[in-house]
């Protein structure tokens, strides 16, 4: 059985992917996706000052939606991966985690 080397430099996010190997999950591409997306977006929000309320009213989101996002409860749909990015001025590719920001 091959099983491929998952490298990142945040802490958080190994932690979270050796929980999940541990407890015998299998680590797909889409929930590394979706780790990193939401420490990106809480590690932006913060940097940039904004609450969870602030940043919803600026995407017309819920503050539930980016609670949801930033605890790995629910995805996103393209078009607000776009809005997000453009909002923080990053690529979708920075937000997802496979470029460097």
């Amino acid at each position: 059985m091959n099983f491929s080397v998952i490298t990142t430099t945040n802490t958080n996010v190994n932690i979270k992917v050796r929980k999940f190997l541990t407890v015998g999950y299998f680590l797909t591409p889409q929930l590394i996706i979706n780790l990193m997306f939401a420490k990106m977006l809480r590690e932006l929000r913060i940097e940039k000052g904004h609450s969870q309320s602030e940043l919803a009213n600026a995407l017309n989101a819920t503050k539930q939606n980016i609670s949801d996002w930033e605890n790995e409860k629910c995805e996103t749909s393209f078009e607000m991966l776009i809005k997000i990015a453009n909002l923080f001025n990053v690529t979708v590719g920075q937000l997802l985690g496979s470029e460097e920001y």
